[in-house]
């Protein structure tokens, strides 16, 4: 199971198209991301204004939709026993939930 993804998004001004490396796990829906360096970086800001991204994981994309901020107690389910211990140490307190967006018909 990967552990790294890249997120595809495009710019909210420019509307350039970008790859983030972010770490990623995947949950029944969609993917819990860590904001690592918070609710300020672009990348979660442009997600965020669009509604949705690209997650390329493992090899594969997809679409996501209804990017939502959450807190510790809500993501801790989508982590391993080892990331559960170290993450609150790292000190990263806020995550992006994505669902998978429906499909197109």
């Amino acid at each position: 199971m990967a552990l790294f993804a890249q997120v595809r998004h495009c710019g909210r001004r420019t509307g350039r198209a970008y790859i983030t490396p972010v770490t990623a796990r995947p949950t029944a829906d969609g993917f819990v991301v860590p904001l690592t360096f918070g609710e300020g970086s672009d990348w979660i800001r442009n997600v965020l204004v669009a509604g949705g991204c690209v997650i390329r994981w493992d090899g594969v994309d997809y679409s996501m939709a209804d990017p939502e901020v959450i807190d510790w107690a809500t993501a801790r389910p989508a982590f391993t026993p080892i990331e559960r211990a170290l993450i609150p140490v790292i000190g990263i307190e806020r995550f992006v939930r994505l669902r998978h967006a429906p499909a197109r018909p």
